[in-house]
């Protein structure tokens, strides 16, 4: 049985470490993509949760034209621990429970270790915001007819104890989404190829079961939240020279290399979770 202190920690941690309010965090996410050119257009209608959000967290595919861009979507960057240990994370599926709650299956993975987890995503806020259009930018999505929105909430992830060196997963969500004309939700790519693109975002910690063992654990799609000097990239995402022995090599082999190192390239692409 899990210690009672640590049950408390689990609960009130994500208010202690990150004492910002949604609104804060909704302005943070869209400074950081934006700069100053968003603009805030205030909370959705509570009629925004009859709608069910799971394909935007679950989306393997991206709506850009397959003729001259690679429509898959990549897997989340993430890290664990002061080291920034690369962590891996893979949803296996989202289903929705309730109007703000959804059930969340998946795997982790630190160095070798692969672990299952359950748990859930609560939102806990839903807010509208407008960018500029610009005429013929393909990276641009026409604001004037689609609606773009933030979900920011909570997260809970229980790895299966029986598995090895296990734990639990908790913090704080971002996630931005388009709703479009004809009322589907589909995941933002609004500035995709701009250096700042990101999306998906978890900042949160680690807890190994039965302990007060706690590490920093963020991911996310493109970059990491919070990274510090582990991102040196300007546009895109690159792991730091002094992180490398931390899980990060293959990594810069695939992609940062003058020639395409195809042993890196189908490490990196490897289907882990299977």
């Amino acid at each position: 049985m899990k210690k009672s202190s640590a049950i408390f920690i689990w609960i009130i941690l994500p208010f202690i470490l990150y004492g910002q309010n949604e609104k804060q965090r909704y302005d943070d996410f869209l400074l950081r993509q934006f700069g100053t050119t968003f603009i805030d257009k205030g909370e959705f209608h509570d009629s925004i949760f009859e709608n069910d959000f799971s394909d935007i967290w679950f989306a393997k595919e991206l709506n850009l034209d397959p003729n001259n861009y690679p429509t898959v979507r990549q897997e989340p960057l993430g890290f664990i621990g002061e080291n920034f240990q690369r962590l891996f994370m893979h949803f296996s599926e989202v289903k929705k429970e309730s109007g703000k709650k959804y059930h969340v299956k998946g795997k982790s993975m630190v160095k070798n270790n692969v672990c299952d987890f359950e748990g859930s995503l609560t939102i806990k806020m839903a807010r509208e915001f407008k960018t500029p259009y610009v005429e013929g930018a393909l990276y641009t999505i026409n604001s004037r007819t689609i609606t773009q929105g933030v979900l920011i909430g909570l997260y809970e992830f229980f790895e299966d104890s029986a598995q090895n060196h296990t734990g639990t997963f908790n913090g704080i969500f971002v996630i931005s989404f388009h709703l479009t004309e004809t009322g589907s939700l589909e995941y933002n790519i609004t500035d995709f190829f701009s250096d700042n693109y990101i999306n998906n975002q978890f900042t949160g910690t680690w807890t190994l079961y039965n302990s007060s063992n706690l590490k920093t654990a963020n991911w996310g799609d493109w970059r990491i939240p919070e990274s510090d000097d582990l991102d040196i990239g300007a546009g895109e995402f690159s792991p730091s020279d002094k992180y490398l022995k931390f899980g990060w090599q293959t990594y810069r082999d695939a992609y940062f290399q003058s020639e395409h190192n195809e042993s890196a390239l189908e490490q990196e692409n490897r289907k882990w979770w299977e």
